[in-house]
């Protein structure tokens, strides 16, 4: 009977499921209509109490507003499940409380301002399991002992929440009454030691969250107090840089531990005694440099380590022997170069192995020995050369294989036959692969996914693929060189990427065996209609993006009844006609903007009943009407943005009863009426900035009952009436920032229950109405911003109104002088009063008054005297830019808590005017000092300063002398800004930062020639993110500069430097999947060589380049620089003009068409130099003595067109002497005296040579004399120096025809670099006389190397 009756219990839950399923977050007056709640509700199965089945509601509130009326509609519900996160509640909601039913299972009011939990309200609810409190403000007093006794009789909380609390303390035994605690999250909060003490009282605590606090060390037995029952502890992000022996003692179940980004930098050998059990553990991002083989002995059954983002440069066997359960260990961006033979052979149990972003050139074939079961391998950004075939026939359980970002160029069927064939996905993203042999995958059977975009393969054929046709599901070919794409027979492929390539047509033979083919994207290829005039029918989604398509004809989409998703933005389309998306019920999401699209026909959208979102957005559109939509539909996300239209008619919107955001900004609208939303009962946010509106009339945004954002930014509104906002309860953001406002109506507001954010910034208002904010208005208002307005005083009678709610006010760039009462800014918790002309009453007066401020800016007020601050809560004060000398020893001491200080752009003299008022600052973690007159930076000006994270120090103009001991304390600085010391004669980069291993943001001078890895390690701070050198004596930058960066996202400046140029390989040891963003403002370049050019390429959009400013000669030679520009996705941070030729000068390389950049005006003149000067070399020649010998063949040459500019320097070693097309071209003047000396040097020669002639006796001393004659004509001081040592000839230069690009590619269209000669000096172009052997060579003076052989069979070869 009993199985019996649980399995109707069963059956009855499993149908009660069913017919929920599809009832999943509604809107609750949909699911139940007594419930006039605007939230979103779902309805769950649950067992009640008596073991019963029922059903129970999840209410999701949040950001919304309850009125009495929709809070007594919740009465009686079966709510077990309750949200109203990010809705303003300063204490516990006590009406909610009270409404809600006492079987309440789960309550969320995260992201509140929460302060207190004193009053035992939620004692009432026995049954809470779920308390979530995140983001509140429970820390924000001055005990800095967190108590409250909420907890104490909570016998059945499960969970509790208190993250971003602003936490310091905890107090003793708060817990006590919560003995079936299972899971404390007390992550990002202000906790400096593990809260021990305050633990005690749960039993069953399984899982403790202290992530992100400020935690330095763990102590001995921490966490004995919670016994045996914890099984997860996570101290990640915190500052640990010590673990006592024994910390984990009495943890004999922990199963999992994370001490991720700290900073660790060795592990003593017991710091894991105790914790036997444990299976994963996590000490990613700290700063070992060595494996703890030691401290992991304890760890037995350990099956997870992530031991990634570390200094690891050796990997041995030994290392990890006793590890013999791992099954998953992450090695990843650590510095390991070599793996040593049979160093996992131990790991038999190992599945997944990250070894990506390390320094693995090759890979041994006995590196993988043991590893019979591994299935994942990531070998993700090593540089690789080739495939690593061998070593991967060790594997006989890959199926997962990442090699991205590698260089590998040669794939072979050979290298995978014996390697990996039962790979399921093989990823080879942005190699060098070139091409794709035939029958390349033929041994793979069971392959499902190929990944291999980002590579420079011209074609793919039929053969590529044979032996995956039935088993390929995933394909990606994005961001090749693919010209074309014939048939692929690949009958199961779900996935098809060709994006970014070369096409110009799809043929319909591409699709004529994909069947299954469900996700189709071929954007950014230049198409331009070029589609087959049949997709395959099984399309869910189809990105035609950005491929020159100007006409959509219908039958492109006709058959395509399963579409779900298409997008077509980025093309040239002007016009839909009508039924262009006929038929295609299950559509819902179309992207059309960024077009030219200027009219929609009569049922464009027709029949699009599921349609949810639609991007108009950046077209030419003048109309938008229900026209375009045959019947209504389910539409809710609506972009029209940055369009023409003028007007909307009344049915625009009215078919879209569904609509949740509406986007009109940038549009020419003159009015809006309420006609146009009024049956919009689910709209949450409309914008209508940027558009042309003058006034808002009475009742146009009234009894939008959802309305929660709403913009006005940015029109010519003069005026707003009275009740243009009725009863739009919910309405929580109104901007009306930069209109034309001089006055506001009284009862404009009327109706607003809460605005969380009211922006009146920049208008014309010098008054606020005194009843405007009147509670019987406004229920509440939070932050007002009254910047750059009229204000000569404070509205202090208007504001007043909402003391209880107001914490943010910002009224700067007003015309304050003086403050008359204290009331408001007593009570509000930020103030932004800067750019204001106060008085020194007024100061003082704010400053000894403003007792609650968290926040206060008083930038550029005025200010030469700081007295004592009353402002015990203050966090954050900005005092920059006034006209403080000093800052008094006592004005800090009541500033307790304060975190971040900004002086800057004062006259502060020196930090001893400063540092004895900071004494007391203990929090501080951020400081401004730049701007100031502070001319000595010594030993003691830091000292107390050592919890810094922050510090800004620049453009001190009057600074002699910064002593690198200043800086030795300063361990825990993450941003260091330290430039512009024009007076400063020597700064010591490296000394100054060489103990600050956490930087992350680093801006510094340099007072040093060049920049490079002796000057600066970058390799020691692995966290570095960003790096920005400034100064105008760094001329150049090293190729070393970057080693040992490991971020995955870059930012590099060379600003204001006299840097010329940028070597190739500065960002050869960036990883290449690393974004990067290098900033160039304000240096010295002058061009960008094709080498580097190359480089970028390579990297493609992951580059973005800024602040580019050169004058380059617009010609043939150009090229390859404007086909970069072109492609740059950054194109409007740069400037490249043209310099010559002359018709071309001044203008944009950008606005230059291809044909444009010509060389053939300057060939013709040097035909006709060449010419001009051959006739008078004639002229000048005897005529007796003429030779009558045909005219010999000239041949020019040019030298390699990439040749490295480091191999030739200047006599100092300094200066790199650049070789290229342009510098070798030279002058026409160059030209002219180079045949005029060549023409008498031959001469010369001649002479001698006939001179030899007639004293020849015999064969050997013919030869001999010869010899002589010639090494005596060909003087050294006639040899052009290639290098300064010994006037010795550097062969290399003319020698080396290596092309640099790392892509084999010339997009330049240049001719191919060809092999000079290593003799220097140049002969005329005059025949040598018959029998004569001619003679090959250079001239100093010439400019174009160039050689000269007449029509003979014998060669004379030198």
């Amino acid at each position: 009977m009993g199985n019996r009756s649980q399995l109707i219990l069963l059956l009855t839950i499993l149908s009660l499921i069913g017919a929920i399923e599809s009832n999943q977050w509604r809107p609750c007056v949909e699911i139940k209509r007594e419930l006039r709640v605007p939230c979103q509700c779902a309805v769950v199965a649950r067992i009640n109490s008596s073991g019963k089945p029922m059903l129970a509601l999840e209410v999701n509130c949040d950001r919304m507003v309850l009125a009495d009326d929709a809070l007594a509609s919740l009465a009686g519900q079966p709510i077990f499940s309750f949200s109203q996160r990010l809705s303003g509640h300063q204490s516990l909601p006590t009406p909610l409380i009270r409404i809600l039913p006492k079987e309440l299972e789960k309550l969320d009011l995260s992201g509140n301002a929460v302060h207190h939990l004193m009053d035992r309200q939620l004692q009432a609810y026995e049954n809470l399991k779920e308390l979530r409190l995140a983001n509140n403000a429970l820390g924000d007093n001055l005990n800095p002992i967190f108590s409250s006794n909420e907890f104490r009789e909570a016998s059945n909380l499960r969970l509790l929440d208190l993250r971003y609390n602003g936490l310091r303390s905890i107090e003793e035994g708060i817990f006590k009454g919560c003995t079936d605690l299972e899971e404390l999250y007390l992550d990002y909060n202000n906790l400096t030691s593990a809260p021990t003490d305050s633990l005690k009282g749960p039993t069953s605590m399984r899982v403790l969250g202290l992530a992100g606090n400020d935690i330095g060390s763990v102590q001995r037995g921490a966490f004995s107090t919670l016994g045996s029952t914890l099984l997860h502890l996570d101290l990640s992000d915190n500052e640990l840089s010590h673990l006592e022996d024994g910390a984990l003692l009495g943890m004999e179940n922990l199963l999992v531990l994370n001490v991720s980004h700290n900073d660790l930098s060795r592990l003593n050998s017991d710091v894991f005694k105790g914790a036997y059990s444990l299976e994963q553990l996590d000490i990613s991002g700290n700063f070992l440099e060595e494996f703890p083989t030691e401290p992991l002995r304890y760890q037995k059954d350990l099956k997870f380590l992530n031991i990634s983002n570390n200094l690891i440069t050796e990997l041995e066997r030994s290392h990890l022997t006793d590890l013999r359960d791992l099954q998953v260990l992450d090695l990843s961006r650590n510095s390991i170069a070599r793996l040593g033979a049979n160093v996992f052979s131990s790991l038999a149990s190992l599945v997944q192995l990250d070894l990506s972003f390390n320094a693995l050139r090759t890979i041994e074939e006995s590196s993988f020995e043991g590893l019979t079961n591994l299935k994942w391998l990531s070998l993700q950004d090593n540089n690789i050369l080739l495939v690593p075939s061998a070593a991967l026939s060790r594997l006989p359980s890959l199926i997962h294989l990442h090699l991205e970002f590698n260089r590998i160029a040669d794939l072979s069927s050979e290298i995978f036959r014996a390697s990996v064939p039962r790979l399921i996905s093989l990823s080879l993203t942005r190699n060098l692969v070139r091409e794709l042999p035939a029958r390349l995958f033929f041994h793979f059977d069971k392959l499902m996914s190929i990944d291999l975009s980002g590579n420079m393969i011209p074609t793919v054929s039929q053969q590529t693929f044979l032996g995956v046709e039935d088993t390929l599901i995933f394909l990606d070919l994005s961001y090749n060189r693919l010209t074309s794409v014939g048939e692929l027979q690949l009958r199961n492929l779900v996935s098809l990427n060709l994006a970014g390539n070369q096409l110009r047509k799809v043929s319909p033979e591409t699709f004529k065996h994909l069947q299954r083919l469900q996700y189709l994207n071929i954007s950014d290829n230049p198409l331009y209609g070029g589609f087959p005039p049949v997709f395959p029918r099984t399309l869910l989604s189809l990105d035609v993006s950005r491929t020159g398509l100007q006409v959509l004809p219908a039958i492109l989409l006709l058959n395509l009844e399963y579409l779900e998703t298409v997008s077509l933005t980025g093309n040239k389309l002007q016009l839909l006609s009508e039924g262009t998306f006929k038929n295609h019920l299950n559509l819902s999401s179309i992207d059309l903007s960024n077009n030219a699209i200027t009219e929609l026909g009569n049922g464009t959208f027709a029949g699009l009943a599921n349609l949810y979102s639609l991007n108009l957005s950046a077209n030419k559109l003048r109309v938008f009407g229900g026209e375009h939509f045959d019947t209504g539909t389910g539409l809710q996300l609506l972009d029209l943005s940055n369009n023409l239209l003028e007007d909307l008619t009344t049915t625009a919107f009215l078919i879209h009863p569904r609509l949740r955001s509406v986007n009109l900004a940038g549009n020419r609208l003159t009015s809006f009426t309420n006609d146009l939303i009024k049956t919009l009962q689910f709209l949450e946010r409309l914008d209508l900035s940027s558009n042309r509106l003058t006034v808002v009339k009475e009742f146009t945004f009234s009894q939008v009952s959802r309305l929660r954002e709403l913009s006005l930014a940015s029109n010519l509104i003069e005026s707003v009436e009275e009740l243009a906002f009725h009863n739009s309860t919910q309405l929580q953001r109104l901007d009306l920032s930069r209109n034309r406002l001089e006055s506001l109506n009284e009862r404009m507001l009327e109706g607003i229950s809460r605005l969380e954010k009211f922006d009146l910034t920049d208008n014309r208002l010098s008054s606020l109405p005194e009843s405007i904010l009147d509670a019987s208005r406004v229920r509440s208002l939070e932050s007002i911003n009254l910047s750059g307005n009229r204000f000569a005083e404070i509205p202090i009678r208007a504001l007043e109104r909402q003391t209880a709610h107001l914490t943010d006010l910002r009224i700067s760039r007003n015309r304050l002088s003086e403050i008359f009462t204290q009331d408001v800014i007593n009570k509000v918790k930020l103030l932004d009063i800067s750019e204001n002309s106060l008085s020194e009453k007024a100061v003082a007066g704010l400053l000894n008054e403003a007792k609650v401020l968290r926040t206060l800016n008083v930038a550029n007020c005025g200010i030469s005297r700081v007295t004592k601050l009353e402002a015990p809560f203050l966090r954050h004060l900005n005092l920059s830019n006034n006209q403080l000398e000093s800052i008094e020893q006592h004005a800090l001491e009541r500033t307790t808590m304060l975190e971040e200080l900004i002086v800057s752009n004062n006259r502060l003299k020196s930090f001893n005017s400063i540092s004895s008022a900071f004494a007391s600052l203990a929090t501080l973690k951020q400081i401004d000092v730049s701007g100031n007159d502070i001319g000595i930076i010594s030993e003691q000006s830091l000292v107390g300063f050592e919890n810094l994270k922050v510090l800004k120090m620049f453009s001190l103009l009057n600074c002699t002398r910064i002593e690198k001991s200043a800086f030795k304390n300063m361990k825990r600085l993450r941003q260091l800004l330290a430039y512009d010391y024009p007076r400063l004669g020597y700064f010591d980069v490296r000394g100054i930062v060489k103990d600050m291993k956490n930087l992350e943001i680093l801006e510094i001078e340099m007072k040093d020639l060049s920049a490079g890895n002796e000057q600066l390690s970058v390799r020691a701070y692995p966290r570095l993110k960003s790096l920005s050198l400034r100064g105008e004596r760094l001329k150049n930058v090293l190729s070393s500069l970057l080693v040992g960066i490991r971020a995955s996202r870059l930012s590099i400046g060379l600003k204001n430097t006299s840097i010329d140029t940028i070597p190739a390989s500065l960002l050869f040891p960036v990883p290449r999947s690393t974004q990067i963003e290098i900033d160039v403002s304000n240096s010295k370049l002058t061009t960008i060589p094709s080498a580097l050019i190359s480089t970028f390429e390579e990297r493609g959009s992951s580059v973005r380049l800024k602040g580019l400013n050169i004058q380059v000669k617009c010609d043939c030679e150009s090229k390859q620089i404007w086909k970069w520009y072109k492609a740059l996705m950054s194109k409007a941070e740069n400037s490249i003009l043209c310099n010559k030729p002359g018709s071309l000068s001044g203008r944009s390389l950008l606005d230059l068409a291809e044909e444009q950049l010509s060389c053939e005006a300057e060939k013709q003149s040097t035909v006709l130099y060449t010419s001009a000067n051959t006739e008078q070399a004639t002229l000048g020649t005897d005529r007796t003595s003429r030779p009558t010998n045909s005219e010999p063949e000239i041949i020019w040459t040019v030298a390699p067109t990439t040749q490295d500019p480091r191999i030739v320097k200047h006599a100092n070693g300094e200066q790199p002497m650049n070789i290229s097309i342009g510098a070798l071209s030279g002058t026409d003047d160059t030209l002219i005296i180079g045949i005029v000396g060549g023409v008498v040097a031959f001469i010369a020669i001649v002479v001698i040579i006939i001179c030899i002639c007639r004293l020849r006796w015999s064969n050997q001393v013919n030869e001999a004399c010869m010899q002589n004659a010639i090494a005596s004509s060909i003087h050294e001081s006639m040899l052009r120096p290639a290098s300064s040592y010994g006037g010795k000839l550097n062969q290399d230069i003319y020698m080396n025809t290596y092309n640099r690009s790392t892509l084999g590619h010339n997009s330049s269209g240049a001719p191919m670099p060809v092999p000079m000669l290593p003799i220097v000096q140049q002969l005329p172009i005059i025949s040598t006389p018959p029998g004569m052997q001619p003679i090959y060579g250079y001239y100093d003076s010439s400019p174009v190397p160039m050689y000269v052989q007449t029509p003979t069979d014998n060669k004379y070869d030198k």
